[in-house]
This record gives structure tokens, sequence and C-alpha cells, in this order.
């Protein structure tokens, strides 16, 4: 880039330095510092850096093969100026860790990209000074009567191939690709940071969906266990109001009776610390008993 190759003390600002509205150059200046947003002055510059060392590297490594013989060099048409900044950038980010560099932490390639496109533009602003500054510069043609003067148009300056204005073009059609692939990495990279929220979003969601499970199945086990143990000491009770039953039955006029006596003697049972069994009310009992007349009935299924 021709921005990097002069002095570093006339360079301007990439991040605030003033550019043109010509050719487009202040909207792709624009874009571009959004994109690099983050970034302070001195990280810019460093990514700049970064950016020119990659593709003049692309170049010398692709351009020129390890044997350098002369039928194996790359064509006259691969070199830089005829092979945009962009796609060689495209091809060289390939062969380095971006996220390495100190002086640039954590670089995404579409902030280099941003980067490219922002150096342009400021190529294409000084171009663009420069083509006024000759332009300026030319000779007036007045005519013999001194009445007419031949100025020099824009037209007349893009017809010449070699001016600052052919430059300023050339920097502006640069920018403007350079930051096609810079939104373009944008919008894939946030694309790829919104699959990411919804994969977990969606694994938050089913872990929730597991711990309420879990949940649900450890109160229910909870309660079963309780319950269980509710209906242990009745149970116990049961069984031990069975066994009386069949021992007194024959002492006692009526069941009635035979309930209140059995419940007195559950409940003597039941205050008992070492017993398992609960006390139960007599009309329970009585209701029991008739169970326990019934043909088949057995203990071990109440």
């Amino acid at each position: 880039m021709w921005y990097w190759e002069r002095c570093v003390d006339n360079r301007v600002n990439l991040k605030s330095g003033r550019v043109s509205s010509m050719l487009k150059l202040n909207e792709v200046a624009r874009r571009a510092r959004w994109i690099v947003d983050r970034r302070n002055s001195q990280e810019i510059e460093a990514a700049a850096a970064n950016v020119d060392s990659f593709i003049e590297q692309y170049f010398e490594d692709w351009g020129y093969p390890r044997d350098e013989t002369e039928s194996d060099r790359a064509p006259a048409s691969f070199c830089r100026g005829v092979i945009s900044d962009a796609s060689a950038l495209r091809d060289a980010l390939k062969a380095y860790d971006l996220d390495s560099d100190p002086d640039f932490p954590k670089g995404e390639a579409y902030e280099y990209f941003a980067v490219l496109a922002l150096c342009h533009a400021i190529d294409g602003e000084l171009f663009l000074s420069l083509a006024h500054a000759k332009a300026a510069a030319r000779p007036v043609i007045r005519s013999s009567s001194g009445r007419h003067t031949l100025s020099v148009t824009l037209t007349d300056v893009m017809d010449d191939p070699f001016t600052w204005w052919h430059e300023a073009a050339q920097h502006a059609l640069e920018a403007q690709e350079a930051m096609l692939w810079a939104e373009a990495l944008r919008d894939e990279k946030s694309g790829e940071a919104i699959d990411k929220i919804n994969q977990e979003i969606k694994e938050q969601r089913r872990r929730a969906a597991d711990l309420v499970e879990a949940t649900r199945k450890s109160i229910s086990e909870m309660a079963s266990r309780n319950a269980a143990k509710r209906h242990a000491g009745t149970n116990a009770a049961k069984r031990l109001a069975h066994k009386l039953f069949r021992q007194h039955r024959s002492e006692f006029r009526s069941l009635d009776a035979l309930a209140e006596a059995i419940t007195e003697k559950i409940e003597a049972e039941a205050s008992r610390p070492d017993f398992a069994l609960c006390a139960v009310a007599s009309r329970t009992i009585r209701r029991w008993l008739t169970e326990f007349g019934q043909p088949g009935y057995a203990p071990d299924k109440p």
C-alpha cells in the first residue's frame, strides 16, 4: 500500500483522518472504521503493517518458486497491482495465527480486511490531493485575444492513464473490494456467533429439562419413601390386629367389643419407642375385623 510506503511522520491517522467524499472514499472509510471501532490508533496501525507484510510475503512466496527458474516463475500478471490486495490477503491470511499478535490482540480476518479498505481509502484521498495540485499547476493556455482560457477538465486528466486521478480510482476500487470482504466475513462470523448462541440456548434448555425431570423423579421417590414409612406403621398395626383377631375373637360377644380391646392393645404397643407401628382409631380396626372375617383374607394382602 502506498500509504505504508510513506514516511511515518506524514501518515494520516487511520482512525480519524479526513477522507474525501469523491469516489465514495469517505463512505468506505466510515464503514471500515465502524468495524474496527473497538481498536485504538496504535492497534490499527499495527494491523495495517501486518496487512502490508502479509500481502508482500504472499507475492514473494508465490510469485517466485524456490528454484527461481525462469520457466517456473509466475506470469507477469501475478503481481501486486494486477492481483488485487483483497484477493491476495484472502489467501495470505490462511498462513497466519491472527489471534497471537500482541499488537493486534484477538484479531479477526474481517478486521484486517477493514483495515486494508481503510488504507486504500486514505491512499485514494492522498492521490486526489496530488491530482488537484497537479491540475492547478498545469499552465493556462489563452487565445491570441486573451479573452478565452482553455481549462483542464477532470475528463482531460482521467484520459491520461498515468495521472494521480487514475491512481486514486484504483485505490477506490481496492477499498471497495476489501470492504465487501470485510463485511461479508463479519456477517459470516456474526452468523456463526448466533448459531453458537442458539446451540447454547438449546443446550441450556435441555439441561434445564433434565434437571426438572431429575427433580420430579427425586420428589416422587421421596414421596414414595415417605408414604411407605407412613404406611409401614399402619400395616404393622393391621398385622397385629389380625393376629389378635385370630387369637381372641371367640372371647368377645361382638366385633365392636373386640375392636375396642385390640385398639387399646395397639395403642399400648405404639407407645413403645422400639415398636414400629402406629395407633389406629377404633372404627378403623372395626372395619379391619370385618375384612379379616372374609374368606381368603391373608395378612400379606391388607
